[in-house]
């Protein structure tokens, strides 16, 4: 299982050399608040644990392939800091490709030119994901592309024909949006289909607006197929006289008066701009090749001032809100500064952990072997409990002070935690029957929810989050 997301481009765009520095730190920041990892092993006589390790730049990427909120590994994703690119594989379906597609985004926002993120066959609209980096680097962005017949037509000229038909007609902004879908159809299903298709003749509760626009199109073609009828010219001479007149319109709107119906067949161009419906009408009427006469008025292609960009910038939206995860579930990306907004069980959590760790700084206790020992409960707990890794900056930490008592008591505290009896009870949850012997009670990709976060998982990895986070772990034990 698994999908895929991407990114297309135009030919011609590009990154800013004056923003790729600052896309690239942006980047590393994304993928680091996304909960984008990699692991590490370590073995020791015969056995292997697991570390976590977040993102860092080697080699000129950063990469990833296992997702701290998801709890899980797909295949490697990350960005490429010499090609200043995203790159991904299989993504999966949840917090991994979520983190992938806002990469993508983010590197959307920085591309002069025309582009297109998608995944599998979908069209990333990305309101959320922009919302999320503006509040990420405090920016006022709005979606770059909201105007799908742009991304169709893009995708039309790079040969990639990965979105399917549907998926095109529920995209961008409202108005914008309703006309590109009368474009794209027009340009797949031919424009009397599309007229059938988007008939309000009929009562319905679609805006005025899109009632306008679906009339002055259908009147269009009207007047086109009178026209074609009843010139005199021959069949060259009308189309080359309508491509004229494309192209000039607002020159040579008075020489045209005399032949009415092209006039009011042409006037849409004045309200809504020179779009592809239209010359897609052009085109079966008159028995050519659509993208051919695309190609003749494509660079006078405009939208009216109805249509133009986005005004509003869409609002931050939390990370927490993003992912939807608790405040408690993300005590290792807290910084020093942040809101202390934690649950009040969480906060009685820490107090009564500093409680503890006092308790034991008091008493007379020395762990022998560190190393071995740390090594032996990160074992056990990946055995009991499924997928609990600790941070490697906190395990070398460790190693670095392996006399120190202060890390001997921390490492104490989690083996007194991982072998609690009303812990282990609960961590059963995930699995068959629950029974440890038996295996998982599913692939761990379809384990409930609230299985995977049963309180003994959650709270042995809160536990090793506080103790990989500087900041936190300062302001609760005191370094």
């Amino acid at each position: 299982m698994g999908s895929f997301a991407g990114i297309i481009r135009e030919k011609g765009s590009f990154i800013p050399e004056e923003k790729k520095e600052e896309l690239g730190l942006r980047m590393k920041e994304l993928f680091h608040r996304s909960g984008m990892m990699h692991t590490v092993k370590f073995s020791l006589h015969g056995k292997n644990i697991y570390l976590l390790k977040d993102v860092e730049v080697e080699d000129n990427r950063i990469f990833a392939w296992y997702n701290y909120f998801e709890e899980d590994s797909w295949e490697v994703a990350g960005f490429d800091y010499k090609e200043c690119r995203v790159y991904s594989e299989k993504v999966g379906g949840r917090y991994f490709v979520k983190a992938v597609i806002a990469a993508y985004i983010l590197q959307e926002l920085y591309t002069q030119g025309t582009t297109m993120v998608y995944i599998d066959n979908n069209v990333i609209k990305g309101y959320g994901y922009v919302s999320w980096i503006n509040y990420l680097f405090n920016e006022k962005y709005h979606i770059k592309n909201y105007d799908a017949w742009k991304l169709f037509e893009m995708c039309h000229y790079e040969d990639d024909n990965i979105i399917e038909g549907d998926e095109w007609f529920d995209f961008g902004d409202k108005y914008n949006g309703f006309l590109a879908q009368l474009e794209i159809s027009a340009v797949q299903n031919g424009y009397k289909k599309t007229l059938e298709m988007y008939d309000y003749k009929q009562d319905k509760e679609d805006s005025n607006m899109e009632k306008m626009l679906y009339n002055i199109l259908s009147n269009s073609v009207i007047e086109m197929e009178k026209f074609k009828n009843t010139c005199p010219m021959n069949r060259d001479e009308q189309l080359n006289m309508i491509i004229d007149s494309i192209r000039n319109y607002d020159n040579i709107r008075d020489l045209i008066k005399e032949y009415k119906a092209l006039d009011l067949g042409l006037i849409s161009i004045s309200i809504v701009g020179v779009n592809a419906f239209i010359v897609k009408v052009i085109a079966e009427l008159y028995e050519v090749d659509f993208w051919d006469l695309w190609d003749k008025v494509k660079d006078i292609a405009k939208r009216s001032s109805i249509f133009e960009e986005l005004p509003y910038y869409l609002l931050p939206l939390s990370t927490e809100k993003f992912f939807k995860k608790s405040p408690d579930d993300m005590i290792y990306y807290w910084n020093e500064g942040e809101e202390w907004n934690f649950s009040e069980d969480v906060k009685v959590w820490f107090s009564e952990l500093k409680e503890k760790f006092d308790e034991l700084m008091a008493a007379d206790y020395k762990q022998e072997n560190l190393i071995k020992y740390v090594f032996e409960l990160l074992y056990e707990a990946n055995c009991e409990y499924y997928g609990i890794y600790a941070f490697n900056t906190f395990f070398e930490e460790s190693i670095d002070n392996i006399n120190d008592k202060r890390y001997q008591v921390l490492w104490k505290m989690f083996g007194d935690m991982i072998n609690n009896p009303e812990l282990k009870e609960t961590g059963k949850a995930i699995y068959k029957d629950g029974d440890k012997e038996k295996g998982l009670y599913s692939s761990w990709l379809f384990i409930e929810e609230n299985d995977k976060n049963n309180i003994a998982r959650a709270t042995l990895k809160r536990y090793l989050a506080l103790l990989a986070n500087k900041e936190l772990r300062a302001k609760v034990f005191g370094f």
